[in-house]
């Protein structure tokens, strides 16, 4: 199925640059941004949660912003790769 919301990057320079992490000292495994995450990049491993960089957009042809930074009740444990 095609999400037709979903705009790819225009050319590799975006596709590489594209991805967030989880510093796992910080998670606390709340699942929070598992739920939220709308390319399926982000599962547990370990009783903390981490990113696919292969999968990860940024949300960017999805939400203004990365969901998971968003929700994430600790601050800076989302953050740009």
């Amino acid at each position: 199925m095609v999400n037709r919301w979903f705009r790819p990057p225009e050319n590799q320079e975006e596709w590489d640059h594209m991805s967030y992490k989880i510093v796992a000292d910080q998670c606390t495994g709340c699942g929070a941004c598992e739920y939220e995450c709308p390319n399926k990049a982000i599962s547990e491993s370990g009783g903390v949660f981490v990113i696919d960089a292969g999968k990860c957009t940024e949300c960017k042809g999805f939400f203004d912003s990365a969901q998971c930074a968003a929700v994430c009740p600790v601050d800076g444990t989302c953050i740009p790769a």
